[in-house]
């Protein structure tokens, strides 16, 4: 009669590879759960076009790279309630001027007379485009990643940008020598 010991031990090997080949196929199944997660604010498109499109950005911006990783784009609303300057010497003659300004870029009421300054509803918007991808200078040159940030408004500008790609390191059994091993020593098991 063959004990559950003795199976253990006869079958050692096909057992751990069998583990092993399940724990990978778990890990895949959990990474591309994650990975293809469509929805309204995070979307997975095949190419620079599609997410030129998708994104409404210009090909004018789009075609300054050769390979486009991401475009991140959202709307910044700014907007102060009232701004007061009082002046420390007033204005000898009464005037009351009252006003307001809207353009594209910002709109803001306002009220002047000989006291000060009053600025009201002081509104700002600002569409920010985000693109990281790779460039090159000239077609056989060097591909350098960057990342180009676009303002809808002149007003506002960006200064001092920093990225950090994080590539995190390959486990053992996500390398390619792994596989290698692992398929080289389940053609041997099945040899015998």
């Amino acid at each position: 009669m063959y004990s559950m010991k003795d199976f253990i031990k006869n079958n050692i090997i096909w057992l751990i590879i069998i583990s092993v080949l399940c724990s990978l196929l778990f890990v895949n199944y959990q990474n591309s759960n994650i990975t293809n997660n469509n929805s309204k604010n995070y979307k997975t498109v095949a190419t620079k076009k599609d997410a030129a499109e998708e994104m409404n950005v210009p090909d004018t911006i789009t075609k300054t790279f050769t390979k486009i990783k991401t475009i991140t784009k959202f709307v910044e609303k700014i907007k102060v309630d009232t701004i007061e300057i009082v002046y420390r010497d007033t204005i000898g003659v009464e005037f009351e001027r009252v006003g307001s300004v809207n353009t594209n870029e910002y709109s803001f009421t306002y009220k002047s007379n000989n006291k000060g300054l009053k600025v009201s509803n002081f509104a700002l918007e600002d569409s920010l485009t985000i693109i990281t991808g790779k460039k090159r200078k000239w077609f056989l040159g060097k591909s350098e990643n960057k990342i180009d940030v676009y303002h809808s408004n002149k007003y506002v500008s960006s200064e001092n940008i920093k990225h950090v790609d994080v590539t995190p390191k390959k486990r053992f059994y996500e390398t390619t020598l792994f596989k290698f091993a692992l398929g080289f020593g389940a053609g041997v098991l099945i040899v015998k």
